[in-house]
């Protein structure tokens, strides 16, 4: 496995205290680009397909849609792809993951119900990303994908919105989350901080409770890398952090509270609640 003892050792400090960036996160890409190779640079590209996946949601509503400038697949890319969609080519295009396949023939034949398809994307996302042989890697996604799902059924039950058809996947805490109806969805066995989890859906301050979360996080990703020193891994944890203060510095009070009205709004409208629904 490669060492960066030089990457590492040139990391400045950063606090989700921090209230400007020595180093942004476009930067940093950039410079792990010039640094990794082989098994590592396909590592980052697991965290880039999120704008990867942005972008083809964008495109299949409107094929002269701006692309996200970290993503990799270009709309000339995704053309091509649906072309040979027409003449059943099984293998994806250079470049272009195989879930992407999946879903641009499940969208192409109208088997995706109207509305769900981000949900159907970030399903077959989780799938793949689930497959990389590296423990670090793989087990992040998990813990993101089930913190992203409890904090979803968390939302659905304090706005009395159906829980089951916004959960992704189907691992033992996302089958909890779908059918139980105890306080703590008969999960905290599996998720070690649920406790945290509870504590977020209960506050009321939206910035804070966007603290909270990033906390939480950071929380995890310090516990699970402690063992790591010069490694990929390493880079990858300041990565996501460093995108995670991205985000919150780019937060003031009226986008962080339109931003989770947004969310109930996007659950609301995926259950085709009644017109007289309202948010709190």
């Amino acid at each position: 496995m490669s060492q960066y003892h030089y990457l590492v050792a040139g990391f400045p400090d950063i606090s989700l205290d921090d209230n400007k960036l020595q180093l942004t996160y476009t930067a940093f890409i950039e410079e792990l680009l010039r640094s990794f190779s082989g098994r590592d640079a396909d590592l980052l590209r697991l965290f880039r397909l999120d704008y990867d996946n942005e972008n083809l949601l964008s495109w299949i509503n409107n094929k002269e849609a701006e692309f996200h400038p970290l993503g990799l697949i270009s709309p000339e890319d995704l053309k091509e792809q649906m072309e040979l969609l027409d003449y059943d080519e099984r293998a994806p295009l250079k470049g272009i993951p195989p879930y992407f396949l999946t879903f641009l023939r499940e969208w192409k034949s109208e088997q995706l119900e109207a509305g769900k398809e981000k949900k159907r994307l970030t399903e077959l996302y989780y799938d793949y990303v689930g497959l990389t042989p590296n423990k670090f890697v793989r087990e992040w996604f998990e813990f993101e994908l089930n913190m992203n799902n409890i904090l979803t059924a968390l939302n659905c039950r304090k706005y009395r919105l159906p829980v089951a058809g916004q959960i992704i996947g189907n691992n033992a805490i996302a089958e909890s989350l779908k059918i139980s109806t105890v306080r703590d969805f008969n999960v905290s066995g599996l998720f070690s901080r649920m406790d945290g989890l509870l504590a977020i859906a209960d506050e009321e301050n939206l910035l804070e409770r966007e603290k909270m979360i990033d906390r939480l996080k950071w929380d995890y990703l310090d516990e699970h890398s402690v063992h790591y020193y010069f490694s990929v891994e390493i880079l990858l944890v300041f990565l996501i952090k460093l995108k995670s203060l991205e985000r919150w510095l780019s937060l003031d009070p009226k986008s962080g509270e339109e931003s989770f009205r947004s969310l109930v709004n996007s659950l609301r409208t995926s259950v085709r609640m009644p017109a007289d629904a309202h948010i709190k």
